[in-house]
């Protein structure tokens, strides 16, 4: 009896942490999905729906507003400039860290390998 007590203790143990891991995450997830599900049901509906019903399921769906959006050329105007900027931000990124990473494996420090943490610290700004 004791033994499979201190069995059934032991898994309690080790799943409570668990339990609470997977709370968390699962709170998270609610955070983060929570306004996507709003915006897609506020995307279906009309503006008056929207904004006096704004968490409830629409009721019919209005598909046409997808209709609207892309046949407009104002979402495609600001589609094009949102990926210019993605482009050139993710080329500079690129390339100002491969410049960082070159300095940062090329180390002179002649005989003595144990400057390295001190030189990694000097480049990290206070």
């Amino acid at each position: 009896m004791t033994a499979t007590h201190n069995h059934l203790r032991r898994i309690g143990r080790k799943n409570l942490p668990r339990f609470w891991q997977y709370l968390v995450l699962s709170v998270v997830v609610v955070i983060i999905l929570v306004p996507i599900v709003i915006l897609v049901f506020g995307s279906l509906k009309t503006g008056g729906e929207m904004y006096s019903r704004p968490y409830t399921i629409p009721n019919p769906p209005r598909w046409e507003n997808y209709g609207k959006i892309l046949g407009s050329s104002t979402f495609w105007i600001m589609l094009r400039n949102s990926l210019i900027v993605m482009v050139v931000v993710t080329v500079g990124v690129v390339l100002i860290c491969s410049l960082a990473a070159f300095v940062f494996a090329r180390p002179t420090f002649g005989a003595n390998p144990g400057l390295q943490p001190a030189r990694l610290g000097h480049h990290v700004p206070h």
